[in-house]
């Protein structure tokens, strides 16, 4: 089992530009207990991409997955740290 104390603290998650396939399979192995997604970071704004993002997006430098703490809604993630969610 993975070791996740600090999503289960509520803290949220944001990975680096590039992740090892270690690292990729282990984010997919917490995203069973917690809420995963992409975002984009652009001009110092968190952008919320969705649950699955393009080939496209996923190559652009800006684009990081996203776990969400225990706690965490998308919506808490809008009106706390002021992320654009895709659609809205």
């Amino acid at each position: 089992m993975c070791s996740n104390g600090g999503l289960d603290a509520g803290f949220c998650l944001i990975s680096g530009a590039r992740q090892s396939p270690g690292a990729h399979a282990l984010w997919h192995a917490l995203a069973r207990r917690h809420i995963l997604g992409f975002v984009s970071l652009r001009e110092k704004r968190l952008h919320y991409l969705g649950e699955e993002a393009s080939e496209q997006d996923r190559d652009e430098l800006e684009t990081r997955m996203i776990l969400l703490g225990k706690g965490w809604t998308l919506e808490r993630l809008q009106r706390i740290a002021g992320a654009e969610l895709a659609g809205k």
